[in-house]
């Protein structure tokens, strides 16, 4: 019977995506004062580029003017590494994008909670560093978390029992249908503290026949807060370790419902 793996090790997550929404959209002067971060941050992130739009804008005549190579942000990219990925053996291990109205922090080597969050607070706590903060507020918070198991070698007798419970997040089609299928919904969870988050999850299985993978399942869970007042930037740091380990612990809860109790083992969710 095939077997489910985590796609590294000791936990299934492919990668963990922070995002920080921000009242306005970056402008001019601070898109200049965010270039200061390819020098602060050119130890951990070698790579640094312009984030450009791309596309058309039409007009009330029905004439189109190209939105093409305006600067609307910057990209930062840690050095590639070696991981210990099972479809990625190399790439970099944190992308650090600010852009309109967001800052969003990719994390591609996910190793444990508290050491992850330290970083992201540190990275915030530079691009912060550099942009004017008049009138700049914090909005909302994201967080997404992507797990991910293979089954290599064969695909033969799947049996998906295996890998999830039969909890109130897969429908009947998920354990009836067969190899390939796509679940995705959303709810609101009410919270006393931060009031709604948006859930949403997404799971989805597909094949892989280029390498030894033959079956990858995907589970992406993303948590949108959207605050009921904005909160000055300044007042940052105590409020955004709150929130995204409020998140965090939200997913983990998840987690446990969505997997059997090996798989919570294998992952460190026990």
């Amino acid at each position: 019977m095939a077997t489910f793996l985590p796609i590294r090790t000791p936990n299934a997550i492919d990668q963990a995506v922070f995002v920080v929404k921000l009242s306005q959209k970056i402008g001019e002067t601070q898109l200049a004062e965010l270039k200061q971060l390819e020098n602060i941050l050119s130890d951990e992130f070698p790579h640094f580029s312009e984030v450009k739009l791309q596309g058309v804008m039409m007009g009330a005549d029905g004439g189109t003017t190209s939105l093409n190579n305006r600067v609307i942000g910057i990209e930062c990219r840690s050095g590639v590494t070696q991981q210990e990925h099972m479809l990625n053996g190399e790439r970099s291990d944190w992308v650090l994008r600010v852009s309109e109205d967001s800052i969003q922090i990719n994390c591609l080597n996910y190793t444990d909670w508290s050491s992850v969050a330290s970083y992201v607070c540190s990275l915030l706590d530079k691009v912060f560093g550099c942009i004017s903060s008049d009138n700049l507020m914090i909005v909302g918070v994201n967080f997404q978390v992507n797990d991910a198991f293979v089954v290599k070698d064969t695909i033969d007798d799947i049996d998906y029992t295996q890998l999830f419970n039969h909890s109130k997040y897969l429908t009947g089609n998920a354990w009836n249908i067969g190899l390939l299928w796509h679940v995705n919904s959303g709810w609101f969870v009410e919270d006393t503290e931060y009031e709604r988050v948006l859930q949403v999850l997404n799971i989805s299985t597909r094949t892989d026949e280029t390498q030894s993978v033959k079956l990858i399942v995907l589970i992406e869970h993303m948590q949108q807060y959207t605050m009921s007042s904005v909160i000055p930037v300044e007042s940052k740091n105590e409020l955004l370790q709150k929130v995204f380990g409020e998140l965090h612990s939200n997913n983990k809860e998840l987690m446990k419902e969505l997997v059997v109790p090996n798989i919570k083992e294998n992952i460190g969710l026990t």
